[in-house]
């Protein structure tokens, strides 16, 4: 063995300048991996935002036109069944969903849904409408608010005194 270094003694640096070289391209690559999952998650994130505004886009635009039925016969404004939407290859689901305030006002909702590659989205759009006919028929007697409802102040079961 001796003969084929030729009177060559290794010593104990021999061979650390390859471990640093494989250290360095192995940083080298973990930084590369690294730049080009954010290039791809800031492209999905862009996307994601990019369809919610279309999203409540149309849910504005629905709610609008709900309005304007409003405006011409208030009571023909009712809940609708969900229709589909296609825009640029991308399937929403639309529904408005009515409730009744009084007997002059009613709240709409307007409810876009959609699938991205990952899990169902929503956007929702609320706004209330009246009957100004019927309010003045009521003599301004009119709720134009929901009335509060779903909360119940909380009940104490068991009470104990930690102070000394």
């Amino acid at each position: 063995m001796k003969a084929a270094y030729r009177g060559k003694k290794l010593s104990k640096q021999s061979g650390i300048s390859t471990v640093e070289m494989l250290i360095a391209f192995l940083v080298v690559i973990l930084s590369i991996t690294a730049v080009i999952g954010v290039v791809f998650g800031s492209q999905s994130i862009g996307l994601d935002t990019e369809t919610s505004q279309e999203a409540q886009l149309l849910a504005q635009d629905r709610l609008e036109d709900a309005r304007a039925l409003s405006r011409e016969d208030f009571n023909s404004v009712n809940d609708t069944a969900t229709t589909t939407i296609t825009i640029e290859g991308l399937n929403y689901g639309h529904k408005n969903l009515v409730t009744d305030i009084s007997v002059c006002a009613k709240q709409i909702l307007s409810r876009i849904l959609w699938t991205d590659e990952i899990r169902p989205q929503n956007v929702k759009v609320s706004t209330a409408v009246s009957n100004p006919a019927e309010a003045i028929r009521l003599g301004g007697n009119c709720a134009s608010t929901p009335p509060p409802g779903g909360w119940n102040p909380p009940v104490t079961y068991n009470c104990a005194n930690f102070n000394p």
